[in-house]
């Protein structure tokens, strides 16, 4: 069982497939029938995606009763008149909530994954908010919300800014979705970088502009294609802007900026293999000035501060 997991988490379904197929027998003696079960639809949903739907949702089923139940035990504790037996069935209850949900929420993830990955994200927004009863204190459940309405785009993007910052806020980076753009890099990455995007599209440039380059931390880990495709349009947005003379920004923003820039051509070479026709952070700089080793002075003119 272990080891079928370890392929699973791993995106070796193949793997997990042969093994699990090699040892059907030793499978149901030593694996629980459940657990069994969602391995099995595990496995199904990276070849009949559609086939595993029903499987998941039948697993699902039994789980939710019992989370039902037990949140109302945990409401029950809290009527207790003692105070210390009041805290007692309270902690008592929610850690045997806390074990059930941990069980529950790979399934629930596995289901939203499935229309994730046809790129069906209202389908996955709408599964995950089946169970936003039980599972709207979870980590993983409010990240991978988060991500859903990220992905929507529209006014769905302002509604995934509350699920980023409760996590960013508790500092946590984990997530059980798969996220195959812009998530390349770390989890903590994309958080920063969706909450920095939102400041900038409210045009609070400085706030905006501090979460992207956060986001970038460390440079030759974090930024690629996709992540280097919603900075620079946060950067030319913010250039537009200035401009037009339409905002103004303080001194410390623009170093930042001058350094993040100063910092992509130095490694240039280490960036080459995303470069593409469409904008790179070479022509970035080429754009403003001819002069490729004065960033600085480049930045100044087309932010009209020189």
């Amino acid at each position: 069982g272990n080891l079928i997991t370890q392929y699973l988490s791993h995106g070796k379904d193949d793997l997990a497939s042969e093994t699990l197929e090699a040892n059907k027998q030793l499978a149901r003696e030593i694996i629980s029938p459940e657990l069994l079960s969602y391995l099995e639809a595990a496995i199904l949903t990276s070849t009949y995606p559609d086939e595993a739907i029903p499987l998941l949702e039948k697993i699902a089923s039994k789980h939710v009763p019992k989370l039902k139940e037990q949140m109302n035990k945990i409401t029950d504790a809290v009527t207790v008149s003692s105070q210390e037996k009041e805290s007692s069935m309270i902690l008592s209850a929610t850690k045997e909530y806390d074990a059930l949900l941990d069980q529950y929420t790979p399934i629930l993830m596995l289901q939203a994954k499935i229309f994730w990955d046809k790129k069906e994200y209202s389908a996955a927004e709408q599964i995950l908010e089946k169970s936003a009863e039980l599972c709207k204190y979870h980590e993983k459940w409010r990240l991978n919300m988060g991500h859903v309405m990220f992905a929507q785009e529209g006014e769905k993007i302002k509604e995934s800014i509350p699920y980023y910052e409760l996590i960013i806020e508790k500092d946590k980076d984990t997530a059980l979705l798969d996220v195959p753009s812009v998530a390349l890099a770390n989890h903590s990455c994309i958080i920063n970088l969706v909450i920095g995007t939102l400041y900038c599209a409210k045009e609070n440039f400085e706030v905006g502009i501090d979460r992207i380059i956060e986001s970038l931390k460390p440079i030759e880990k974090n930024l690629c294609s996709d992540t280097w495709f919603y900075t620079k349009r946060c950067f030319l947005a913010l250039a537009a802007k200035l401009s037009k003379l339409m905002c103004v920004i303080n001194d410390n923003t623009l170093r930042d900026i001058l350094n993040i820039l100063k910092n992509l051509i130095m490694k240039k070479n280490h960036f080459s293999h995303f470069e593409t026709s469409f904008f790179t952070p070479s022509r970035f700089l080429h754009q403003s000035s001819n002069n490729i080793r004065k960033p600085d002075h480049a930045f100044h003119r087309l932010f009209h501060l020189a």
